[in-house]
C-alpha cells in the first residue's frame, strides 16, 4: 500500500476513532486508535495535525476508506 500524508479532521477520544483528509483525494479516511503507531506513547490524534497513513477501500461507519496504519 502507498503511504500518504494527510491532516486529522476530527478525533473522538472518548470513542477512539477519527477522520483524516488528504489533499487531492475526495474520500476522507476513517481511523481507529488501534492502528496508530505511537512508538510507546498514547494512541491519540490531534485535530489539525499532519499524519502519514496507509488505507484500504472498505466501508466503515459511512466512510469508504479505512486506515490500516497511522503515524503522527
Amino acid at each position: 500500500m502507498d503511504t500518504r500524508r494527510g491532516r486529522v479532521r476530527e478525533w473522538h477520544a472518548d470513542e477512539g476513532w477519527g477522520v483524516v483528509e488528504t489533499p487531492g483525494s475526495g474520500d476522507p479516511v476513517w481511523v481507529h486508535f488501534s492502528v496508530i503507531d505511537a512508538a510507546g506513547g498514547f494512541r491519540e490524534l490531534t485535530p489539525g495535525a499532519e499524519v502519514e497513513f496507509t488505507a484500504e477501500d472498505v466501508e466503515q461507519d459511512g466512510y469508504r476508506r479505512r486506515a490500516t496504519w497511522v503515524r503522527g
